[in-house]
């Protein structure tokens, strides 16, 4: 646009700023240009033209063109101020404060320079930018730059409400301004006012569609807000504005598309994220928390060794890697790396938790018990800190303290299934076993799919008489069909309803069982499948309880009638006493040279190889009786042996012990002899004081279970918790009254007082969980009528002298 020779100079340049303000540059500058050449030392073409260079890229012209402008006029206070802007565009900020100070000595309440200045001071930390923006704040009430700069001064200052205020105001002033709102939006959500925040966005993308970051952080809001489709398309709208393909919006995109599951297409875009930024640790590290929601933990590992080579301090890598670690059983460099993390964030209660859980990998108990403590109080909200105390309490500890963890994790989360399960495993250890399936069926609620619950809910209901817990185990060795420890509590579980042929045949997995492997040597001799033996040498060798061999040790007969040599193997107390069982060729004890044999199998192996169902099970073997019995003379009192509790180490012995003061009802019964037949720790509780009992034999003195044999051989009757004493007076077809604990052992079957296995046994059960005074009751009846039968045989046996 060519202006007249004629038009005065004061109306060209009012012209040249008025293209200028358009955005017409070009023409903006031919104006300015003519006034230089009409008047060379004008200087406010001089000024507006070194400006509008400035806005061309041409920084240094720029400079210059203002410069000359101000060797002109050095008292315009806007010359100094478009200086110092140059300045600022250069990189050469001290200059561009300096430019900005002599703007504000010519004119002290010029609210632009001020604003410029607290802007300079503001990019660099300094404390000074404060009063500097909130002067222009004041001298330039109406500039939206002074109000959205003052915010994120209150922003970065941490006066989120201040900070909306001003982009409030921002806002008002000028309602078609974008970026006001997407500010507004983001101190809305660092004040937790989300939905505000939402809306504000919203508006943002409405007044300028092609906004990366109104996109972005819309975007940001609805994936926190469980909407993950909208965010997923939102971020890849905001990719489209964004030329370079920002990097946050990639990672944010393959942290979105991984929480849908579309792992794959996550790690590519993860994998753009790292390649726009370069070495960026986080953007690593998320690639690393893909790839081990991929599988590739190979891949995680190095990922996260290049975060803590790009950062060492970062904890949340370390803690990653301690998990890696962990989890492929290399325990002390998960233990190390746990406390590299703690080191880095001593506060960090998911560091002190994994340690924990390393600490009991490791076995070291009472480490590890404090490590959960610290983690709880670290962090008082975190129910799997709470649960995993109240797991370790229940497995080494106080279970009273356990239940009060675990209790602690449901109300802080009520959907921890976990917690429900292992508040079941507790009750169900305890003989609970009702409260037990209400805590598996809440867990089950909450996660349906929770293998672990729902075996365990078949485990209490068949316990319970319920066929239904069958099909529950079922189901669950359907679904696990290599899972030992199902299909061997299903074997037991099986046998306890009396469904022998498949229960042995399931009870077989127990020899994988991690508790039961060390029992079952791997012979290079192969295992017997019941055929004709044809004079060939066979080891049965013993497992589990010395109780488990008196009751098998029966079976030896049978495979010597299948034309073996048999060699039987036992636990050293029971040698003695097992040397005469018909069939046996040899008895050994454990841990002595085995001699040359063909074939093996374990004794509780023989049901299933026999096929034993309760019309098949062989009697008890008659060389007992013969070789330990005892006369037939009528004593004039009844002679009655008892045992009262068992191995302490058995799980179940809790359940099935009990103390000698709750026998003391049958003390008071006249015309009983009673011997103690009790061994080990608790035999001490007939040397307590206020015990009625007075026996006249005990077995302090014996050597094994022969010699307890001949004591039994002198008794009218013997009575007992579930031992191996009862397997061994059941043996030796002595009448035995045993007592039984709910939930029983599998050999007991669910209810009657008679046992297949023990002709001459009778059961009393436990009908009320864990109390024993309704047992005891009828064992004092029961006894009572016995002792009234035996006198009256004795006293006839006398009259017929």
């Amino acid at each position: 646009m060519i202006a007249s020779l004629n038009q005065p100079v004061a109306e060209l340049v009012a012209k040249g700023i008025a293209l200028h303000q358009r955005g017409d540059l070009a023409s903006a500058e031919q104006c300015y240009i003519q006034i230089m050449a009409r008047e060379p030392q004008n200087a406010d073409a001089l000024h507006l033209l070194g400006v509008l260079k400035g806005q061309q890229g041409d920084h240094s012209n720029g400079m210059r063109l203002i410069d000359e402008a101000i060797s002109l006029k050095p008292r315009m206070a806007a010359y100094h101020n478009n200086l110092g802007n140059l300045l600022a565009k250069s990189g050469d900020t001290a200059a561009a404060e300096k430019s900005y100070r002599r703007a504000l000595r010519v004119d002290p309440q010029n609210g632009e320079a001020h604003l410029n200045l607290g802007k300079l001071q503001f990019e660099r930390g300094d404390r000074e930018a404060r009063r500097s923006l909130k002067t222009a704040q004041r001298l330039s009430a109406r500039s939206v730059e002074a109000q959205m700069s003052v915010g994120r001064l209150e922003e970065r200052e941490g006066n989120a409400q201040l900070a909306l205020n001003c982009y409030v105001t921002a806002t008002k002033l000028n309602p078609s301004f974008a970026p006001s709102f997407i500010a507004a939006g983001n101190a809305q959500l660092l004040l937790d006012k989300t939905h505000e925040a939402e809306e504000s966005y919203r508006i943002a993308i409405r007044l300028d569609p092609e906004s990366p970051d109104a996109h972005f952080n819309l975007a940001n809001v609805l994936r926190a807000d469980g909407r993950v489709l909208e965010a997923i398309e939102l971020y890849r709208i905001a990719l489209d504005f964004s030329p370079k393909g920002a990097s946050d919006i990639q990672n944010n995109l393959g942290l979105a598309l991984s929480e849908l599951g579309q792992h794959q297409e996550a790690k590519t875009a993860l994998t753009k994220s790292i390649e726009i930024t370069g070495d960026s640790s986080d953007g690593w590290f998320n690639l690393a928390k893909q790839a081990v929601l991929l599988g590739d933990l190979t891949a995680a590992e190095g990922h996260l060794l290049k975060v803590l080579s790009l950062n060492p301090g970062h904890a949340a890598a370390h803690l990653e890697l301690g998990n890696l670690t962990r989890a492929d059983g290399r325990l002390e460099e998960a233990l190390a790396t746990y406390r590299k993390v703690i080191e880095l964030s001593p506060s960090d209660a998911a560091g002190w938790n994994n340690l924990g859980a390393t600490l009991t990998d490791l076995e070291r108990i009472d480490e590890a018990e404090a490590a959960f403590r610290k983690a709880t109080s670290l962090d008082p909200k975190s129910d799997e800190a709470f649960f995993n105390l109240g797991k370790h309490l229940s497995i080494y500890g106080d279970e009273s303290a356990a239940i009060e963890a675990l209790e602690q994790a449901l109300t802080l989360n009520p959907k921890n299934a976990a917690a429900y399960t292992q508040l079941g495993f507790i009750a169900q250890n305890r003989g609970q076993l009702s409260e037990a399936a209400d805590f598996y069926r809440q867990s089950l609620t909450i996660s349906l799919d929770s293998s672990i619950a729902r075996h365990n809910l078949g485990l209490v209901q068949s316990s319970l008489g319920d066929p239904e817990g069958l099909d529950l185990l079922e189901a669950t060795v359907r679904e696990q069909p290599d899972s030992a420890e199902y299909r061997w509590n299903f074997g037991e579980k099986l046998l306890l309803h009396q469904q022998f042929h498949e229960g042995w045949k399931e009870y077989e997995w127990r020899k994988q069982v991690d508790k039961f492997v060390d029992q079952h040597r791997a012979f290079d001799q192969p295992l017997w499948d019941g055929s004709p033996l044809e004079g060939k040498t066979i080891l049965l060798y013993a497992e589990q309880g010395q109780g488990d061999t008196l009751q098998f040790a029966r079976y030896a007969e049978l495979v010597a009638q299948r034309g073996g040599r048999v060699i039987l193997q036992v636990q050293r107390s029971l040698q003695t006493l097992l040397q005469g069982v018909p069939g046996v060729a040899e008895c050994i004890a454990q841990g002595d040279p085995l001699p040359e044999f063909a074939t093996c199998a374990p004794l509780m192996s023989l049901p299933y190889i026999f096929d034993t169902n309760a019309a098949t099970i062989p009697p008890p073997s008659s060389s007992f009786a013969e070789r330990f019995a005892s006369s037939t003379q009528l004593k004039p009192t009844l002679q009655v042996g008892i045992v009262w509790a068992g191995n302490k180490n058995d799980k179940r012995d809790r359940l099935r012990s009990t103390t000698l003061s709750q026998w003391s009802e049958l003390a008071t019964i006249e015309g009983i002899e009673f011997t103690s037949l009790q061994t080990g720790e608790p035999a001490q509780q007939a040397n307590e004081q206020g015990n009625n009992f007075s026996f006249v034999a005990d077995c302090n003195n014996v050597k094994d279970f022969a010699d307890t044999a001949a004591i039994i051989a002198g008794l009218d009757l013997v009575i007992t918790v579930d031992t191996a004493v009862a397997h061994l007076a059941g043996t030796m077809g002595k009448p035995v009254w045993i007592l039984l604990y709910d939930p029983l052992d599998w050999r007991w079957g669910l209810e009657g007082e008679q046992s297949p296995w023990y002709p001459t046994a009778r059961l009393f059960r436990q009908f009320n969980r864990q109390d024993w005074s309704p047992v005891f009751e009828r064992v004092a009846s029961s006894l009572r009528a016995l002792v009234d039968t035996s006198r009256s045989m004795s006293e006839n046996y006398v009259s017929l002298e």
